[in-house]
């Protein structure tokens, strides 16, 4: 069987859909992969296709900050595990951003893929990410909130506002400014929960998700950390992770620079 890697264009945006329902047994909707290709400084969208056309494999990055990637999704079809694809994916994925300029790539990463991405593609592990929870409490309730819609620069109206899965009136996010103490929240809103995205003061944001529990009757508060907290996790840990693409880069100065949560992937 003959295999090709390229980088994907929109309009094979359909090619992504049909890999991911064949993966996950379910809808992502082609509206989502569209919404990708439009992250302002860049979508790139790598895959592996077999002499028909077929979308085998599939590992793409969002640009930020002009030098920098997140990685965002990938997967490979079920038939095809174990051969080796996605590290020829990710590698040509690599290769791709070096190119254009990207000296290094956040992404985080399970278990289940832990190993290979630190044994056989050569990245730097940091640290373990855990998501908390806690059940709505009328007594972590704040006196004084404010909440708005989040609506900031290209990248917040691209990130938040235009987001797919956040269009309808289930879900929606919120956004959390302190004028006194600068302060500074990130909430989304799901049908039956919270989930704090970005915080500046972890308790703040507690007592703020709390109050917004409240408000809108939801059972549950959720939010992500590196930290080992004293607080309920579930067992699916996270670990950050980065490859670095110059090697004129270090760790130690990404880690003192760095401060992306687990809120900025979105999570199949």
């Amino acid at each position: 069987m003959i295999q090709h890697l390229k980088i994907l264009e929109k309009s094979e945006a359909r090619a992504i859909e049909i890999l991911f329902r064949e993966v996950h047994a379910r809808k992502q909707g082609l509206e989502y992969w569209k919404w990708m290709f439009d992250a302002p400084e860049g979508y790139i969208p790598a895959g592996l296709f077999d002499n028909e056309g077929k979308l085998l494999s599939f590992y793409s990055v969002v640009r930020y900050d002009g030098n920098k990637a997140r990685t965002y999704s990938s997967m490979t079809h079920p038939a095809y595990r174990g051969q080796r694809l996605y590290s020829k994916v990710a590698n040509f994925l690599y290769n791709t951003c070096q190119d254009r300029g990207i000296d290094y790539c956040l992404f985080f990463s399970n278990a289940n893929i832990r190993k290979l991405h630190k044994k056989v593609l050569g990245s730097i592990e940091t640290q373990q990410v855990r998501e908390y929870y806690l059940n709505y409490d009328k007594n972590k309730l704040k006196s004084q909130f404010e909440y708005y819609p989040i609506f900031q620069n290209e990248f917040v109206q691209w990130r938040y506002a235009q987001h797919p899965f956040h269009q309808s009136d289930e879900t929606r996010y919120i956004y959390y400014y302190n004028m006194e103490t600068k302060n500074r929240l990130v909430f989304s809103v799901y049908k039956n929960r919270v989930q704090l995205l970005d915080y500046d003061v972890l308790e703040h944001g507690i007592g703020i998700g709390m109050m917004i529990c409240h408000l809108l009757r939801k059972k549950r508060l959720t939010f992500w950390s590196e930290e080992e907290l004293d607080y309920p996790h579930f067992y699916l840990p996270q670990w950050r992770m980065y490859k670095i693409l110059n090697e004129d880069i270090k760790i130690e100065d990404i880690i003192k620079q760095e401060k992306i949560r687990m809120f900025e992937h979105d999570a199949f």
